[in-house]
């Protein structure tokens, strides 16, 4: 990594971005609370109090609910699956400040963490595990200004990784799986190890699905799992979000940039590059099938030679970023394991070219001034400048492939 390889010039770096984390992220959050904790923490209340008569996917309901909890914020329970509230409830029987700073604590717990057994799961120094992890810049700065969870998920994959390539496959399926029922991500890694008939690490992974799901069914009964699946999955798969614009250019997607394209909206999108309701849904489907077909393709040949394998871990995350209904800066701290195998699988094969690319790549959505482009978004046909997120996680894929 040129000059990051020079040892007090990576101290250098990880003291400056440490700084900068938490300055504008740690200090912060242990003293103001700001969306997106009070969802979260709403939910996790209701789940304790009065689960019976829970209308999570009513947004107005569920205002009404924040409102009585104290918040003033604007929000909503969709797209979050029920099993979501579950994973907050030990919090919820804290105040609202006081469960937010325990989140906040354990949010740094996870980060340290992560730090360590990424580092011991590539066999890498810490300095590296630890710029890769801070490089991660504003996603992981509104992780702990959010209250989000996507440190606690790129933990759990990691520790998978580490206990799979140590041989115990139990502890890998527990850890693969553990988030799978709330963040659906950590499944792409599972077509890997299908292929590898590793039986015993998928039969594992299972496990935390099927207690969330039982728990949560328990919980709120098959109803609010209807509506979920009717009112807010389906919907969230097609970018339809409730009391958000699908043009926002914020949720960075190629529905989004699509929509700018090729949608017309008198309010949100008055002038479309063209506007055709048919041409969206052709392209949308173009696209996705060839990406879909080349990462098939590339998963298959990559399996079949062992210096490339790890790619067949890698390819599907990456994948699964770029095909996304909708991201956030925070959901790219679930690349800190598919980057670093990544960096690793590039240093092995000699290609310091697109080591240095793809680690530029993944530094600039973590820093990028997304203010400076979302102007671009209402520009027609120069609306692809506002989505520069989604256009870098697909040069990563496409290098990768």
């Amino acid at each position: 990594m040129g000059p990051l390889r020079i040892p007090a010039v990576r101290l250098a770096l990880i003291a400056v971005l440490a700084a900068y984390w938490a300055f504008l992220g740690v200090v912060p959050a242990f003293n103001e609370i700001r969306s997106d904790f009070p969802n979260y923490y709403a939910a996790a209340r209701i789940a304790l109090q009065n689960p019976d008569d829970a209308r999570l996917y009513d947004d107005a309901w569920f205002q009404a609910k924040l409102m009585q909890a104290g918040f003033a914020h604007p929000g909503k329970f969709s797209p979050h699956p029920p099993t979501t509230a579950i994973l907050y409830m030990p919090l919820a029987f804290l105040p609202p400040l006081a469960a937010f700073n325990t989140m906040t604590a354990l949010n740094l717990l996870f980060v340290l963490l992560a730090v360590i057994y990424l580092s011991r799961g590539l066999s890498a120094p810490w300095t590296e595990s630890s710029l890769l992890i801070l490089l991660s810049g504003q996603g992981l700065v509104n992780c702990f200004l959010l209250g989000q969870i996507y440190a606690a998920v790129s933990l759990s994959v990691i520790m998978g990784y580490y206990f799979y390539a140590r041989g115990n496959k139990a502890a890998a399926g527990i850890f693969f799986g553990l988030f799978i029922p709330i963040k659906y991500f950590p499944v792409v890694f599972l077509p890997y190890f299908a292929v590898k008939k590793e039986y015993r690490l998928l039969l594992y992974s299972a496990i935390p699905g099927a207690l969330f799901a039982a728990a949560s069914l328990w919980l709120w009964g098959w109803e609010t799992h209807r509506r979920f699946l009717n009112e807010a999955f389906g919907p969230h798969l097609l970018s339809n979000l409730s009391l958000q614009s699908p043009f926002a250019p914020a949720f960075q997607s190629l529905d989004g940039l699509l929509r700018r394209w090729m949608i017309m909206d008198a309010a949100a999108n008055p002038r479309p590059w063209i506007d055709s309701q048919a041409g969206f849904w052709a392209a949308k489907l173009l696209v996705l099938f060839a990406l879909g077909a080349l990462a098939v393709r590339r998963f298959i040949q990559y399996m079949h030679d062992p210096a490339k394998q790890a790619l067949c871990l890698i390819l599907p995350a990456l994948l699964a970023l770029v095909i996304a209904p909708a991201t956030a800066t925070y959901h790219f701290l679930l690349l800190w394991l598919p980057v670093g195998l990544l960096l690793k699988h590039y240093s092995n094969q000699g290609r310091h070219d697109l080591s240095h690319l793809t680690l530029m790549a993944y530094a600039a959505i973590g820093f990028i001034p997304y203010g400076l482009f979302y102007p671009f978004a209402g520009a027609g046909g120069w609306a692809w400048l506002a989505y520069p997120r989604w256009f870098l996680i697909l040069a990563m894929f496409l290098m990768a492939a």
